[in-house]
């Protein structure tokens, strides 16, 4: 994974490979050939403006994976990253068709689990947080593929979106204010199975928040797809399209 701020360019290498000769065993399934080595994630930080490289950096349990990356900037002599924690293992099956069908509602807890990293450049210490959550939502933290307003990469950004899915049965999308909390939103309507979200900013817009949220949405009653926009402020729906 990798990300960047304005000066610096951040690359996380996991110590997870794929295995090549279980994919050929798997059906070139390469979520299947995944594969744990020895050691702890090694952080390089690349500094744009002449290219040198920063390595050594300790790690902390709190990054032993990572799905996606949200958005990263820099604070005095830090980098802050927002990302997607995941254990490996818990990858090769998250696709398993029998494991989608199942009716078992056990699963109340995602495996996923949104942090922040806080890496110090000259001490080459890693700290990690969890992000806050005011209304005590259960789920609100386990959101997956995060989306913000792209004018805002590599600087920090207040507000992210994306996918929840509580088990195979329970999903919805997230507002999330990572200034104030007591801000964050939910959509979810039974039996919709929204797919991953994007923002879309209006072009005179000046609030960051100001857009559209688009995805597409599986209403599975009608066994038929639409197209949902949701406000990017309020998070209330302002279309949809069968």
């Amino acid at each position: 994974m990798i990300s960047n701020t304005e000066n610096f360019a951040v690359i996380m290498l996991y110590p997870v490979s794929m295995d090549l000769g279980r994919m050929y065993q798997e059906n070139m399934h390469p979520l299947r050939g995944m594969a744990p080595l020895e050691g702890p994630t090694r952080i390089y930080i690349m500094d744009l403006r002449n290219g040198n490289v920063i390595s050594g950096i300790s790690t902390d349990p709190g990054i032993s994976f990572s799905t996606h990356h949200v958005n990263a900037w820099e604070e005095g002599d830090e980098i802050v990253i927002d990302y997607a924690s995941n254990m490996w293992s818990n990858m090769p099956n998250y696709l398993n068709f029998k494991n989608i069908m199942s009716e078992d509602k056990g699963n109340i807890v995602p495996t996923f689990l949104m942090k922040r990293a806080r890496i110090n450049i000259k001490t080459k210490e890693v700290k990690v947080h969890d992000w806050k959550n005011a209304l005590e939502i259960p789920y609100i933290n386990y959101l997956e593929f995060p989306n913000i307003n792209t004018n805002y990469n590599g600087i920090r950004n207040r507000f992210v979106y994306g996918w929840i899915g509580i088990d195979n049965q329970r999903q919805g999308l997230v507002k999330k204010d990572l200034e104030d909390s007591r801000n964050d939103k939910v959509w979810s309507v039974p039996f919709h199975y929204p797919g991953e979200p994007f923002f879309v900013a209006n072009t005179e817009g000046k609030d960051e928040d100001d857009g559209i949220v688009l995805s597409i949405v599986y209403d599975g009653t009608f066994k038929k797809s639409y197209i949902l926009l949701l406000d990017g402020k309020t998070f209330d729906v302002s279309v949809y399209y069968y």
